[in-house]
């Protein structure tokens, strides 16, 4: 009776968070993965017995947990930012262009034509400091990760056509005609790339091999009190806070490795619980373990990069032209992620890591495993940064130059896509300019929108002594592993958001108690 009772109020515990849906799939400019200081399950394990115990006097133990993780489903991180493993670029005089990315926006050949195959790989290594230290009923735990972290953003193009020989036309790009200076795709968003009245190469969301990171994770820490403390269980509430000391993203990079949590600061709070299950002869014991944090994320000041309301994902790649004060085109015409690249703060009402485990314990020996769930809401973005007013617009597939003169055609409808460059005269912005201001700009393509993760974890591990000695130390190591994936949500015919990165990890975690 007393176990159905436990079961069901662990079941209603759980369910209450499942009602997180999923939004529709579109392409963003920035991945906030999950925190690698933020692991309830990793926290857990393996020394879970020499913690939150019924003692008279001071307590403690001592852990470091090395761990590699990997992510896989790399398909899924693709469509996060472009909506397809796999895309299409042409230029804007090919036939039967389709759906694809418009070329010449990146200063590729009119003709020019490629696919590429994208395969987006995450690589973690990292050091787990953990200390528990207990007075009676009362404790403070703490841990901070060194974080070594590679993210590549693999890209393989297949070119059909270079079209490295055919100029773009007169009065399109500059006055005359303007070569091509690259020939691939892949190439062109490593940024820098300039050509006839183009001033400037792409600044930020570049993608240029992989990119490196290692630094000390978000500090967590939690002072706490268990109202139910003795040798059959225990249970109790802890305050939690998080110090920044990871990277905090500039944009620099389309996938920048990232962490920590983004440079926030998190408050909150957390519950704790376990209970003996089944116990035989006093050495063989399983036991339930609950743990449940929250928080909320404080706003911190990021920079990112954005796209535009009404002109669809991935439109901060767009050319804009500049306009001076009286509105008239200045020759100088830049990537719209130039300008759209901006300080924010970023924030999120709140973040919960949960974990159910069952643990089989016989003297030295234990085997962990259990479940975890992560949640976070979407982020919240408020733009500190501006774009002047009345100074750009979209110049879409319009001439930059007239037969004399510069020329202020602008087209406030284009998109990624582009159109045809036999279709030039139907774009265009009948009363040009359209300028393009901050209330233009959509904060919504920069954030990420409401994480759901499952995770299934195991542990075993082994200590050099049992309760029974007398050692004032008891050391203790043990291996482990986890594999974690995105929430879907059939029932509710909602796609997943792919914003949430599938990793698996392998772990030693060794210490000691006192």
């Amino acid at each position: 009776m007393k176990f159905s009772k436990k079961i069901l109020l662990l079941s209603v515990c759980l369910s209450s968070f499942y009602n997180l849906l999923a939004l529709p799939l579109c392409g963003r400019s920035f991945l906030s993965p999950r925190s690698q200081s933020t692991n309830a399950a990793r926290d857990l394990v393996g020394w879970h017995r020499f913690i939150n115990k019924d003692a008279c006097g001071f307590y403690g133990a001592l852990a470091a947990t090395p761990q590699y993780g990997h992510s896989y489903r790399p398909n899924r991180i693709a469509e996060y930012f472009f909506g397809s493993d796999e895309i299409c670029i042409t230029g804007s005089q090919v036939e039967n262009r389709d759906c694809t990315i418009l070329a010449d926006y990146f200063g590729l050949s009119p003709l020019f034509k490629s696919c590429v195959c994208i395969s987006p790989q995450i690589r973690t290594g990292l050091i787990d400091f953990a200390g528990y230290w207990g007075y009676k009923s009362f404790y403070i735990r703490a841990h901070a990760p060194v974080v070594w972290t590679k993210w590549d953003f693999e890209l393989c193009e297949t070119i059909d056509n270079t079209g490295i020989t055919t100029p773009f036309p007169a009065l399109y790009m500059d006055s005359g005609q303007v070569t091509p200076p690259i020939g691939s795709f892949v190439e062109a968003l490593q940024g820098g790339v300039t050509f006839g009245q183009v001033t400037e190469g792409i600044q930020f969301g570049r993608v240029c091999g992989s990119q490196t990171e290692t630094k000390l994770s978000d500090i967590e820490v939690a002072l706490g009190w268990n109202f139910i403390n003795h040798e059959d269980g225990h249970a109790g509430f802890n305050i939690r806070f998080a110090a920044p000391a990871g990277t905090r993203p500039d944009g620099c990079f389309l996938f920048e490795p990232v962490v920590g949590n983004g440079h926030h600061w998190e408050l909150g709070a957390g519950f704790t619980s376990q209970t003996v299950l089944w116990e035989r002869n006093g050495d063989q014991f399983i036991n339930i373990y609950f743990d449940l944090n929250a928080v909320h994320l404080f706003k911190a000041r990021q920079r990112r990069s954005f796209d535009f309301c009404e002109n669809g994902p991935l439109s901060r790649f767009i050319l804009l032209k500049e306009f001076d004060e009286t509105g008239n085109y200045t020759g100088s015409t830049i990537p719209a992620i130039n300008r759209t690249t901006l300080c924010c703060d970023v924030r999120a009402d709140v973040k919960f890591d949960i974990v159910i485990m069952a643990s089989y314990l016989r003297q030295k020996l234990s085997v962990d495993f259990g479940y975890n769930a992560w949640i976070r809401s979407r982020e919240k973005i408020d733009l500190i940064e501006c774009l002047p007013e009345n100074r750009f617009a979209l110049k879409g597939i319009q001439n930059v130059a007239l037969p004399v003169g510069l020329s202020n055609a602008t087209q406030s409808s284009a998109t990624i896509v582009g159109d045809n460059f036999a279709d030039q005269v139907l774009v265009a912005d009948p009363n040009p300019p359209v300028f393009i201001n901050t209330e233009d700009i959509n904060p919504k393509s920069a954030a990420t929108s409401r994480q759901f993760t499952h995770k299934f974890f195991a542990h075993l591990s082994y200590s050099a002594n049992n309760y029974c000695t007398r050692s004032r130390f008891v050391p203790y190591i043990g291996i482990g592993g986890e594999v974690e994936f995105e929430s879907n949500r059939p029932r509710n015919d909602t796609e997943p958001n792919n914003n949430s990165i599938s990793q698996w990890a392998l772990w030693v975690k060794g210490g000691t108690s006192f």
